[in-house]
């Protein structure tokens, strides 16, 4: 059994590496011939933004709204508030007496408060901003999603509007037949650095016996090494700056991890407590891009 586990973990990091390896980043899209009195589009980060003329399509928000995403593989539900995921259940995968019960890669605690899978955490001295952002409230296109080979793919769109006009959306597209989530991010009028994180512990189940068990915790890719954050000496957050290939959270069979489109700035892994790690993807939105609609992809991929 424990020759089984470190085969498969082994497995899935080799997995996440030759998918950064053979999928490469998508070519920057050339700009269009536009009339003299058009502002052509700018291209950052490898993918084309909008003119700033362009506006993203306004989506009214209300009262939190929860939606459930269903598939042959999983089960997860999120919430407009903060425009994260609030739960993540494996269906083929279970526990319990009898076999009977769902793994969950992430509950959040009734006791503290918990930094959930898709949280975008901004930087700086706007707090109006970072409130926004990070709890919302979030307007909702899209509704309940029950994926099938009839109905392969389905979308949400989530976004949040500031008083000053600062926008930031999240698109989250699901496939029936894979754990990837392919996440856009699209903000307008942010400038600074952000950070989109995995969440507390997400892919971690268990911590058990590290001498047994092998490692636990955040793990990612950068400038081709792989850097392994260990909780016990995470007591500032680690901040590694290159081209990021991928950042994961792993325990002994499970695993969560960002693998961008194009090569991030910087990774960044955090500890909260005892047993209590995130890691994620940091970026900047130059003052540059900041009047216009700025777009990241990245890929959200949970082995088991």
């Amino acid at each position: 059994m424990e020759r089984n586990a470190v085969l498969f973990l082994v497995l899935s990091i080799v997995i996440i590496i030759v998918y950064s390896m053979v999928v490469p980043p998508a070519p920057p899209q050339a700009p269009k011939p536009v009339a003299p009195s058009q502002e052509a589009p700018s291209v950052t980060g490898g993918v084309a933004t909008p003119s700033a003329r362009e506006e993203l399509p306004a989506l009214a928000a209300g009262p939190e709204r929860v939606v459930t995403v269903e598939t042959d593989l999983y089960r997860a539900t999120l919430s407009t508030r903060g425009a994260v995921i609030n739960s993540w259940q494996l269906k083929r995968y279970t526990n319990g007496p009898k076999k009977e019960t769902p793994i969950e890669l992430f509950v959040p605690s009734e006791k503290v408060s918990v930094l959930a899978p898709l949280a975008v955490v901004v930087e700086g001295e706007d707090e109006a901003l970072k409130t926004a952002v990070l709890n919302g409230p979030y307007a909702l296109e899209g509704d309940d999603l029950r994926l099938s080979d009839r109905r392969p793919i389905g979308q949400l769109r989530f976004e949040v509007r500031t008083p000053s006009g600062q926008v930031v959306s999240k698109r989250l597209t699901f496939h029936h037949d894979s754990y990837q989530v392919d996440v856009e991010l699209e903000t307008r009028q942010v400038t600074g650095a952000y950070r989109l994180m995995l969440g507390e512990n997400f892919g971690i189940r268990q911590w058990g016996d590290l001498t047994t068990v092998g490692y636990v915790g955040p793990t990612s890719q950068v400038d081709g090494k792989v850097v392994w954050d260990k909780p016990s000496k995470l007591d500032q957050p680690a901040v590694h700056a290159g081209r990021v290939a991928w950042t994961a959270l792993q325990d002994k069979y499970f695993l969560s991890a960002f693998i961008p489109e194009d090569p991030q700035s910087a990774v960044v892994a955090e500890r909260f407590g005892e047993g209590r790690v995130t890691a994620g993807l940091r970026d900047t939105v130059s003052g540059e891009t900041a009047s216009r609609t700025y777009r990241k992809r990245t890929s959200l991929q949970q082995g088991v």
